[in-house]
């Protein structure tokens, strides 16, 4: 019996010897609902479809909730294997909007409203998200922007992963404003670490406005729809998002350095991959342009058409250079476009940013056109017209591989000027190279990154384990140690006080003893 045991182990022993254990595998399959924000066809929603082909590439169920006026794409039906559309509230109309005179309060104001609409187009189709509860997710993933997720993951109660396609924007309850050094608003042109004391001030009130005057239209409007749809209406839709995981599509080779909270991680780059071939009627527009090389013209997703007149500017500009150039143009092509330019309704960008021809990127410098260029090592004429785009551009001209101009004020002689004067200067490309470089040297793949969070959530049902308890239980002024400021103020005045109030009347008995004593000393003199 007993040489019967050996000879058996000695098999077992044998038969192990060289082999190598299999790698733990980093997530787990898993069925997720993805929940984008819906305003046309957007940006955010071709983020949503790229992350999802990312999961599914590696066997996860991949399900889509969105709005009817982000139209029918192939795309999405190819992309997800189960697409809820909700009908829309007409709330797509971004076309009409004029950027040479809107503001950055109206553009908000414009964006809360068309959100809430949304949102209340939704929850009024009370079937659908029952459907949606019976499919039993794993895993919802919700876009930031949209506060609607925040309703949507409380009613599901499933592990969430917010997702940040702007990078660190808005909410100070998930990134922490410091308003002595990090600019409030993506719209601001102030820069991190170089406001000036009157600037600091700009900024600080800025924050006591948002915080006094807009937070409460920007979540109070969605805490009434909650409440009148009676979904979860006893929790705080400020609190929603702090049990979850924030993906922040961002870096801080350009980002401005600053504080965050154990539950937001960065993973830019998740879409960088090989380039695709071009389609063919851009691909021989493209060889053909010698050795000038091209210009890549695009003003991102939302934005396909400017003004007539801007539109005619920008054609007799880029007309004027012998490079060829592929502009983005929706709807009716400018009469002044030049035979080197070739206008079409949709573009490769990232594809045609890889291209060994591309010699410059003219763009809004929204995140996605903003880190694609970075990452492709294009220098930037950067023009910002919304949201974060000022922010981006301001980060890219501090890197030195950008030439930045203000859109409202633009003429035909800056244009080209600024044009030229990327194309001429060799630190814009060098520079270009330099934050590429930067960009690209990782620990970890970015895509690894991305997959490994996802199933860790699934894994561990969430992140509670992470939560900032802090950011729900203080305040920015208890943050800043103001109110220990102010009670240590407090205490020098109260002391300086009572040390003057004794040293007054001490003068004051030294005095009148004095004054006492002077008739005496008359006399005796006398």
């Amino acid at each position: 019996m007993g040489t019967t045991i050996l000879v058996i182990l000695s098999l077992v022993a044998t038969t192990t010897v060289g082999q190598t254990p299999k790698p733990a595998t980093l997530s787990s399959p898993g069925k997720v609902l993805m929940y984008p924000m819906t305003l046309g066809q957007n940006s955010h929603i071709v983020n949503f479809v790229r992350l999802a082909k990312i999961l599914r590439s590696r066997g996860y169920d991949v399900h889509l909730l969105f709005g009817t006026d982000a139209g029918s794409w192939n795309e999405l039906d190819q992309t997800f294997n189960v697409v809820h559309r909700y009908p829309s509230a007409n709330a797509s109309d971004i076309e009409s909007l004029n950027w040479s005179i809107m503001s950055a309060y109206q553009f908000v104001t414009w964006l809360a409203d068309k959100l809430e609409r949304q949102c209340e187009a939704l929850l009024s189709h009370p079937d659908l998200l029952v459907d949606i509860q019976r499919e039993r997710y794993d895993l919802l993933i919700a876009d930031f922007i949209d506060n609607c997720g925040r309703i949507v993951s409380d009613y599901l109660d499933i592990p969430t992963i917010i997702y940040s396609a702007p990078g660190f924007i808005g909410d100070a309850a998930l990134f922490p404003i410091l308003p002595t050094f990090i600019p409030v608003s993506p719209m601001s042109t102030l820069e991190s670490g170089n406001m000036t004391f009157a600037e600091r001030v700009e900024n600080v009130i800025e924050y006591i406005a948002t915080v006094v005057l807009w937070y409460p239209r920007w979540f109070g409007a969605f805490q009434s729809l909650r409440e009148k749809y009676q979904m979860n209406s006893s929790l705080n839709i400020r609190k929603s998002f702090l049990r979850t995981l924030v993906l922040v599509r961002g870096d801080f080779v350009l980002d401005y350095p600053r504080p965050v909270m154990p539950n937001v991680v960065t993973i830019e780059g998740v879409f960088s991959e090989d380039p695709k071939p071009l389609p063919h009627d851009i691909a021989t527009f493209v060889d053909g342009a010698g050795s000038d090389g091209i210009i890549v013209v695009c003003f991102g997703t939302m934005i396909g058409q400017l003004d007539k007149r801007r539109s005619e500017m920008y054609a007799r500009v880029l007309a004027k250079f012998p490079h060829r150039v592929v502009w983005r143009v929706t709807g009716k092509r400018p009469a002044s476009l030049g035979n080197n330019t070739l206008a079409v309704d949709w573009l490769p960008q990232n594809d045609l940013l890889r291209h060994a021809s591309t010699r410059l990127f003219v763009s809004h410098c929204g995140l996605s056109s903003t880190m694609e260029a970075a990452h492709n090592a294009i220098p930037v004429v950067a023009m910002p017209i919304c949201t974060d785009g000022f922010q981006n551009a301001l980060k890219l001209t501090r890197a030195g591989m950008a030439f930045s101009l203000d859109f409202k004020t633009l003429t035909e002689d800056s244009l080209e000027s600024a044009i030229w004067e990327v194309l001429n200067d060799p630190r814009y490309k060098r520079n270009a190279s330099r934050v590429a470089a930067l960009l690209n040297d990782t620990l970890v793949p970015p895509r690894d990154k991305f997959l490994y969070y996802v199933g860790y959530v699934i894994r561990h049902g969430g992140v509670p384990h992470w939560q900032a308890d802090v950011l729900q239980t203080m305040n920015i002024w208890q943050l800043l140690s103001f109110d220990i400021a102010a009670l240590v103020l407090i205490v020098i005045i109260t002391t300086l006080f009572v040390a003057g109030g004794i040293l007054c009347l001490g003068v004051i008995a030294i005095l009148k003893y004095c004054s006492e004593q002077k008739p005496a000393f008359k006399e005796h003199a006398q």
